[in-house]
């Protein structure tokens, strides 16, 4: 799978090691034990219907064991390889099928609506979670934009879903925004099961569909998150708020990723404040303007591509397995670049929980494209089409944080300074 842009790599050759670590995953709790006054819908749109079938099913007995409460209910919808979808429901201790759908394409943008306008009307709740649960490929790399018909050529990367013999190969992040918005329901909580989905990239386009966004900016594996903990703290403490909930998701996730052997300890997950998003933007965009600045004066040039450079080579990577040369933790890397910034606090208001594991020391929750020339192009990995948008042509990225910013500016700017492209 390294060969491929994706997703959640590492599941296969984690999976042993996750059946064998479940008994001893240390649970988590939060917010108050007080009896609620609130119920919870947890929506899980799980999409296993590829090669990490396996993962999903292990993932829905996870959900399955956990324990009860009166005011906690989980509805799933479930594909997996060569079975037909189904919608589930687990509520109370007992899980009960509520549906077969058939053979459905659980990556096209009508099936995601579908689910989420059908549970808002039959499970409504005080407060609603929506976990994506697939592959996942970050900042959204498709080459086809808002094309109908995508050539057989195409590149095949996306930035979650994929489905066997599937019309819709890509579907990038603001489709899938889309998709949401478009069934009209009210999430407190969205969540995404799927790697390298919290880079600033992808965050910012789903910024106003939940108050609180949990992603990671590292892949994840086959294990995923860990639903029987997590869901057996909810149930213990119902009353809980939403950012409790992000944080008992962070919690869970450490207590299950730190048991790992130390080597492999890149795990990483946070829960994130969509309000704090904006101004975490704004910050960055200011930087990228400065240095767009200092590469348009002759008299700066050369030392504004030096310093660059030298931050890009400095700040903590991540994902190298499956998309080197692509990521780096954003804090880090801004704080590299030695400007004034109000960037840290800013960052740290709007994170609830953040874990890193040991070998991502440097990683603060949110990480940023900036292709790592030319090692990017001999490697595959770069893509021009991390740029504004162009309707005449359909090229570019769609994204709100691509087209709205300067970031993809000072990256193309550098390069052209630098002579890497």
């Amino acid at each position: 799978m390294i060969a491929g842009h994706s997703m959640k790599l590492l599941r296969r050759p984690l999976l042993l090691l996750t059946l064998l670590l479940l008994a001893g995953c240390g649970g988590g709790g939060g917010g108050s034990a007080a009896p609620p006054a609130k119920s919870w819908t947890i929506l899980v749109y799980m999409d296993g219907d590829n090669n990490l079938s396996a993962g999903a099913a292990a993932n829905f007995a996870q959900i399955r064991a956990a324990a009860a409460s009166p005011h906690v209910r989980v509805v799933v919808q479930l594909a997996t390889l060569g079975e037909t979808t189904r919608r589930y429901l687990v509520e109370n201790g007992q899980t009960s099928q509520l549906a077969d759908l058939g053979r459905v394409d659980m990556a096209a943008e009508e099936t995601i609506t579908g689910f989420l306008s059908w549970a808002k009307d039959a499970y409504p709740a005080d407060r609603t979670v929506l976990i994506l649960w697939d592959h996942g490929d970050g900042w959204d790399q498709s080459l086809q934009g808002d094309s109908a018909a995508k050539p057989a050529a195409a590149k095949t990367v996306h930035a979650m879903f994929t489905h066997p013999g599937s019309n819709t190969v890509v579907l990038p992040n603001h489709r899938i925004r889309q998709a949401i918005a478009a069934a009209g329901i009210k999430l407190d909580v969205l969540g995404f099961d799927g790697c390298n989905m919290s880079t600033i990239e992808a965050l910012y386009e789903f910024r106003a569909l939940a108050g609180v966004l949990i992603a990671s900016e590292e892949l994840i594996s086959d294990a995923g998150w860990t639903y029987q903990q997590l869901l057996s703290g909810l149930a213990a403490a119902p009353g809980m708020t939403a950012e409790e909930f992000g944080r008992l998701a962070v919690t869970t996730y450490r207590n299950y990723y730190d048991l790992l052997p130390a080597p492999q300890r890149f795990a990483t997950l946070a829960a994130l404040r969509s309000s704090g998003l904006a101004a975490v933007v704004a910050e960055t965009d200011r930087i990228a303007g400065l240095l767009l600045d200092r590469l348009a004066d002759p008299l700066t040039r050369e030392a504004t591509v030096s310093l660059i450079q030298k931050a890009r080579a400095e700040a903590q990577i991540i994902d190298p397995f499956s998309s080197g040369f692509v990521y780096v933790d954003m804090l880090d890397l801004v704080q590299r670049f030695g400007l004034a910034t109000t960037l840290p606090g800013l960052q740290a208001a709007a994170t609830i929980a953040e874990y890193h594991g040991s070998a991502r020391p440097d990683a603060h929750g949110i990480s940023i494209v900036f292709f790592d020339l030319p090692d990017a192009i001999t490697y595959n990995v770069y893509n021009p089409n991390y740029t504004d948008y162009d309707p005449l042509t359909l090229t570019g990225n769609n994204g709100a944080f691509i087209n709205s910013y300067r970031w993809d500016e000072l990256l193309h700017g550098y390069y052209a300074a630098a002579g890497l492209l």
